[in-house]
């Protein structure tokens, strides 16, 4: 469920030129036209932001591997997850189910079934991912613990009688996937420090141990170079577990183990996980409230956790020199699905705080959780809804994708509070890349994950404001274009402004509305020997443009958007 708004809520812009001095370009973002309601008793609150970008201080290449889905992808998904970008596909093996009527694993005579696994490879090839497949979980007949859990797949597989037959079995499979489907990455279980994982650390290290062994074997049989991972540890608490890192990564250094790349997920919110600050009477049931609150509604909620995740990594992996494995994040989202914000604006600024922060840790991989809503009802965490229409997320996502076909380019964002509000603050990101074009892409996002109105995200927009500046250095002498797209509760990845401008640097002072996101395009055309007046023009055909005088003598091109027929400044 999108929040509802009795009026439109988007971003709207003023352009302001300099015509005397040719100095700049300015956006003046609008973000609260006439006629939007606020919930009852609610005040907008602003913020400020101040964003530099450095068009000339370009770093290294990003990571398409950012761009990645967990969870297997349907036929009909194919092309737009093509669209997207996507790079990696992560795909379980789930050793303990069926396909249809028919065991994966079938214990009665030890045959494996790969027809299922190897569909959901073939989509994921398809739709132009990379897959990544993960071994789990244990055939109830070779599990060492059954009886010890209402899903024994969650079990350990036995390493003791059962041991010839798991070796086997994970033998096979990776022999086919490597020689018939092409597969050469291999991650082992999914959150062997939770409840997916009845046995002891030492035991699921042994379990590490023994199944790298056996891929090493499949990939010399079918002379392929692969990739081994692990382990896949959760995020409940929203820290790393570091005992567990910490003795995974003494066992596998010790033990001259190959690790190739180490991975973990990200999930901000585990609304069921409490007691936390945000919920410290305890936990309460997922899709329930606690004194009125809904589980899911977390206002401390923050994407910098994942920085602190990045950093505990850090922090473990250099007390062994001798691993050097890729980081991935090899499932993220707010939470699994239960915040129903997610559906909207909430869900796209939340998605690109979380890859600008991946990007400024170092992580090389990211799968986003998931690709698609199971139902209307029990799940809002994909990126598609359950009748394949993308939701804002998705489009935020085609937008990083666009941006990462360039190199880093340097940003750095300062923020303050400018009017008293609630404790919480805005979330401002931005990033910045420059095309091999000479083009530059800036994303921003306001990330609000709090309610001052008191109705949790469920009725009308909040009234929380960021005002931006934005200030673009380095461009050359030139034309350039500039395109400005939107996402927010009136826009969905629309372009909302369009302009020709001949100065350096450019500047856009943005008021931008709680949980939007912009990407400023700026194309450069042809070379001038000196700047000259800047021109706009917007794909609203209501959109009127103003010459004027401005005290002190200063002229001033205004491009006003008109709304409903109504001239808004």
């Amino acid at each position: 469920m999108v929040p509802s708004h009795s009026a439109p809520f988007g971003v709207s812009f003023r352009l302001v030129s300099k015509v005397a001095m040719a100095i700049g370009v300015g956006f003046v973002l609008s973000a609260v036209p006439a006629g939007v309601v606020f919930a009852k008793g609610a005040q907008v609150s602003k913020y400020s932001a101040v964003v530099d970008v450095n068009a000339t201080a370009t770093g290294k290449t990003i990571p398409p591997g950012l761009v990645g889905v967990d969870g297997p992808l349907q036929p009909s998904e194919v092309s737009l997850m093509s669209s997207l970008g996507v790079k990696w596909a992560r795909i379980e093996t789930n050793f303990d189910g069926q396909d249809g009527s028919t065991p994966i694993y079938n214990c009665s005579n030890g045959v494996l079934d790969a027809i299922g696994l190897d569909k959901e490879v073939l989509n994921a090839e398809q739709a132009g991912a990379t897959p990544e497949i993960l071994i789990d979980y244990s055939p109830p007949c070779l599990s060492s613990t059954q009886g010890a859990s209402p899903q024994p797949q969650y079990g350990v597989p036995d390493l003791g009688p059962n041991k010839a037959k798991w070796d086997q079995l994970v033998y096979e499979m990776a022999v086919h996937e490597m020689t018939v489907e092409g597969v050469h990455y291999f991650s082992v279980w999914n959150e062997p420090d939770t409840y997916h994982w009845q046995g002891t650390p030492a035991q699921f290290f042994a379990l590490y141990a023994d199944t790298t062994n056996v891929l090493q074997q499949a990939a010399k049989q079918a002379k392929q170079n692969i990739q081994i991972g692990a382990p896949d540890f959760a995020n409940a608490t929203g820290t790393i577990n570091t005992p567990w890192f910490d003795q995974f990564l003494n066992y596998v250094d010790s033990n001259s183990i190959e690790l190739d790349f180490l991975d973990w997920h990200f999930f901000a919110n585990y609304p069921d996980s409490g007691p936390t600050p945000e919920n410290p009477q305890g936990t309460c049931p997922v899709n329930g409230s606690l004194n009125g609150q809904p589980c899911w509604y977390n206002p401390q909620l923050s994407v910098g956790e994942l920085s602190s995740n990045f950093a505990a990594v850090e922090a473990a992996l250099a007390q062994h020199p001798n691993l050097h494995p890729d980081l991935w994040v090899d499932a993220w989202n707010a939470d699994e699905g239960y915040d129903q914000r997610e559906n909207g604006p909430f869900g796209s600024a939340f998605a690109l705080d979380v890859l600008s922060s991946g990007l400024n840790a170092g992580i090389s991989h990211m799968s986003f959780f998931n690709d698609m809503d199971p139902d209307a009802t029990s799940s809002s965490s994909g990126l598609l809804d359950p009748g394949l229409t993308p939701k804002p997320v998705y489009e935020a996502m085609q937008d990083w994708h666009s941006f990462s076909l360039g190199r880093d380019a340097k940003v750095s964002v300062s923020s303050s509070r400018l009017v008293s509000g609630p404790k919480m603050t805005p979330q401002v990101s931005a990033v910045a890349s420059s095309g091999p074009d000479g083009s530059m892409t800036i994303l921003i996002s306001n990330f609000v994950p709090y309610d001052p109105s008191g109705n949790y995200g469920a009725v009308g927009p909040s009234p929380e404001v960021s005002a931006i500046s934005l200030k673009l250095t380095g461009l050359p002498v030139a034309q350039h274009s500039v395109e400005v797209r939107s996402i927010d509760y009136e826009h969905k990845n629309t372009v909302v402004s369009k302009a020709t401008v001949s100065s350096n640097p450019v500047i856009a002072n943005v008021d931008m509305p709680e949980n939007a996101v912009i990407m400023l395009k700026v194309t450069q055309g042809k070379s001038l020997a000196s700047p000259s007046v800047a021109s706009g023009n917007s794909a609203n055909a209501n959109d009127v443009l103003l010459l004027g005088a401005i005290a002190g003598g200063v002229v001033y091109l205004l491009w006003v958007r008109s709304r409903n027929k109504e001239r808004k400044r």
